[in-house]
């Protein structure tokens, strides 16, 4: 996987680097969300099993994607990391309907 090695990863040969500019908030919420409504959702009759079979391990597990997903502080320090990296790459950084009208105007 190329973004397992920095310098493959961000020598990707492109010609126009577009990064989406998001708040960190509304990251940390579709973040969040997504691990909800996975976990609640998608796969609640897998929790409620995992529940009834081994609660004490279940409920860790939820505990810990809980903690890795919906986390804020840390979210934040990751994104100003990869904000960062990017801004040191050179990409640009717009709102997804300024991407959006720059590739429509690009194609």
């Amino acid at each position: 996987m190329a973004w397992w090695n920095k310098n493959l990863y961000y020598d990707l040969k492109s010609d126009y680097n577009f990064y989406i500019n998001i708040s960190d908030d509304k990251i940390w919420k579709q973040k969040c969300l997504r691990f909800v409504d996975d976990a609640f959702t998608v796969h609640i009759k897998d929790i409620l099993k995992g529940i009834k079979e081994n609660e004490n391990k279940m409920i860790e597990k939820l505990q810990n994607r809980l903690k890795s997903n919906c986390a804020y502080s840390e979210m934040v320090k990751q994104n100003a990391i990869w904000n960062t990296d990017y801004k040191k790459q050179k990409y640009k950084f717009m709102s997804s309907d300024k991407i959006y009208e720059k590739v429509s105007n690009i194609i």
